[in-house]
């Protein structure tokens, strides 16, 4: 038997412009860490430098936050599992749908590098 999951799948960091969902992964407490060194890049000075250091940083979180959006993420959702229990994948239409929601116009991304 396993220990029940502790972990969620989406979880939150906050950023000057907004809150953003981000996917955990098998990285325990990532949401913390992440928040730990948007909240230092946030403290420095904008004469300093954090505006170059935060534009990428402000693109893939927009990345995130919309994948999210488009797949109806919950935050802090935990998922009933069961111990060595049959997986069924899901049929080919349904997965094409769920890869459209990873698919991004150049145009968009290029908007998201200059919050």
């Amino acid at each position: 038997m396993e220990d029940p999951v502790e972990d969620v799948f989406v979880a939150a960091v906050m950023t000057q412009w907004g809150d953003f969902r981000i996917y955990s992964g098998l990285w325990e407490g990532n949401d913390f860490f992440l928040q730990k060194v948007l909240d230092t890049i946030q403290s420095i000075p904008p004469d300093m430098g954090s505006d170059l250091l935060f534009k990428p940083i402000h693109a893939l979180l927009s990345l995130s936050e919309e994948v999210a959006r488009r797949n109806s993420a919950s935050l802090y959702q935990i998922a009933e599992s069961h111990d060595k229990e049959v997986i069924n994948v899901p049929n080919i239409e349904t997965l094409r749908r769920l890869e459209e929601t990873l698919s991004f116009r150049r145009t968009i991304l290029k908007e998201w590098v200059s919050p």
